[in-house]
C-alpha cells in the first residue's frame, strides 16, 4: 500500500568539484531563413574533411573570405557574451544571448545539436572544475567578493577579543567565479570558432593568474606559427614550456583543429562544412604529422589547468571537469596562415571586453 510522493532519485555521481548540473530549458529553435549546417536536424554530421592527419586542406580565396565572415560573426557574438559577464547571471541567460545574437545576424550557432549537444554555447564554470564543453543551465555566476559572515556570539562576561574584521569579511568567502565561453557561428557554408575566459566580479590573485598566463601562453603559440612551420609539437612545446614555472599541466586530450569545406575526391572544396576537421592541434609536446602552409586554417585553444590535466566526464556525455575539481582556462581563435605569417580570422576589435590587465 501507500500514497504520497516517492523518494526525490539522488546523483550519485562522484563529481570533482563542488557546483552540480542546474535545470536546463528546452532546444531553442532556429528560424526557417537561417541557413543550418547538415547536423540541425538530427545532430549527425555529414560532410567529411581529409581522413588522415597529415592531409591538411589548403583554402581557396572564397574559402578564406567565407571563413573571416563567419569568424567576424563568431567575435561580435562573443563580445556580446563576454559583455554580460556578471555575478547573478545565469549561463541560461547567456545561452539565450548567444542564440538571439547569433540569429539576429544570419548565423546559425555551431553547437547547437552537434552531436546532440543541447544548447547555442558552451559555458565551463571553474568553481565546477569544467574544462570544457560546460552546458548552459539555471546556474547562476557567483562574485567572489568578500561577503562578511555572522560574529560569533561573545558573553557579556566572555574575554575573548572579536576576531579581526578583515578574517570576518573573507572566511567564508570563495574565489569567484570565472567562466569559459565557447562560440562557433555558422554562416555562409563556414564555421567562426572562438572563446576567452572571464572574471566574475571579484576573483582571486590565483585565479587572475591562471587567466593570464593561459592567454599569454596562447598568443605566444599563435606568435610562433607561419609558414614551413612544423604542427609536430610546436604549438605544444611552447606551451608547455611557457606554463611550466607556474605548476600548470596543460590538457591533452582535447585539441584544436581545422574547420571548412568538405573535400571532395579531387582535393577542391565540397558543398558540405566540416566543424572539426585536420589538423589536430595537440597542445602539449607530441608527434602529429603536418607542415603550416599558407592556405591552412585552424585553430589553437589550450585548456590549461591549476592541478592535474586529467578530466572526468559526467553523465551529460559533454561537460569536461579537471578530475582533482581545481580551476583552468582557455583561450582560442581560429587562424589563417599566411605568405607572412598568421592572420586571427576571429581577432578582437574595439568593441572586445577589456582584459583585467587591461583596465
Amino acid at each position: 500500500m501507500g500514497g504520497g510522493f516517492g523518494a526525490a532519485a539522488r546523483d550519485t555521481f562522484k563529481y570533482s568539484g563542488k557546483v552540480r548540473p542546474g535545470k536546463q530549458s528546452p532546444k531553442r529553435s532556429v528560424p526557417k531563413s537561417i541557413s543550418k549546417p547538415d547536423y540541425w536536424k538530427d545532430g549527425q554530421p555529414k560532410a567529411r574533411g581529409p581522413m588522415l592527419p597529415w592531409q591538411i586542406q589548403k583554402k581557396s580565396e572564397a574559402d578564406i573570405e567565407g571563413m573571416r565572415a563567419a569568424g567576424r560573426i563568431a567575435r561580435e557574438v562573443l563580445d556580446l557574451a563576454g559583455a554580460a559577464v556578471a555575478p547573478g547571471v545565469t549561463t541560461e541567460a547567456i545561452d539565450a544571448l548567444v542564440h538571439e545574437a547569433a540569429v539576429s545576424r544570419g548565423a546559425y550557432p555551431s553547437p547547437l545539436n552537434y552531436h546532440g549537444f543541447p544548447k547555442s554555447c558552451c559555458t565551463s564554470v571553474n568553481e565546477a572544475g569544467v574544462i570544457c564543453h560546460g552546458i548552459p543551465d539555471s546556474s547562476k555566476l557567483r562574485d567572489g567578493a568578500a561577503r562578511p559572515t555572522p560574529r560569533r556570539h561573545l558573553s557579556r562576561s566572555s574575554s575573548a577579543a572579536p576576531p579581526p574584521l578583515e578574517r570576518l569579511c573573507t572566511a567564508s568567502a570563495p574565489p569567484g567565479d570565472i567562466v569559459n565561453i565557447d562560440i562557433t557561428c555558422y554562416y555562409g557554408g563556414y564555421h567562426g570558432d572562438c572563446s576567452e575566459t572571464f572574471l566574475v566580479g571579484e576573483v582571486d590573485e590565483a585565479g587572475r593568474q591562471l587567466v593570464k598566463v593561459t592567454h599569454d601562453a596562447w598568443q605566444a603559440a599563435i606568435a610562433y606559427c607561419a609558414p614551413g612551420k612544423e604542427y609536430k609539437g610546436i604549438v605544444g612545446a611552447i606551451i608547455e614550456d611557457y606554463i611550466a614555472p607556474h605548476g600548470y599541466s596543460t590538457v591533452r586530450e582535447f585539441c584544436g583543429h581545422g574547420a571548412a569545406r568538405e573535400a571532395s575526391p579531387d582535393g577542391s572544396a565540397g558543398r558540405g562544412a566540416v566543424f572539426h576537421e585536420t589538423p589536430n592541434v595537440i597542445h602539449a609536446r607530441n608527434n602529429e604529422p603536418g607542415t603550416m602552409q599558407v592556405g591552412h586554417t585552424f585553430t589553437i585553444e589550450p585548456m590549461i589547468c591549476e592541478g592535474v590535466e586529467k578530466h572526468i566526464l559526467w553523465r551529460d556525455g559533454w561537460t569536461a571537469t579537471t578530475k582533482d575539481g581545481k580551476r583552468s582556462a582557455q583561450f582560442e581563435h581560429t587562424l589563417l596562415v599566411t605568405p607572412d605569417g598568421i592572420e586571427a580570422l576571429t581577432a578582437r576589435t574595439e568593441n572586445s571586453t577589456p582584459f583585467w590587465w587591461e583596465k
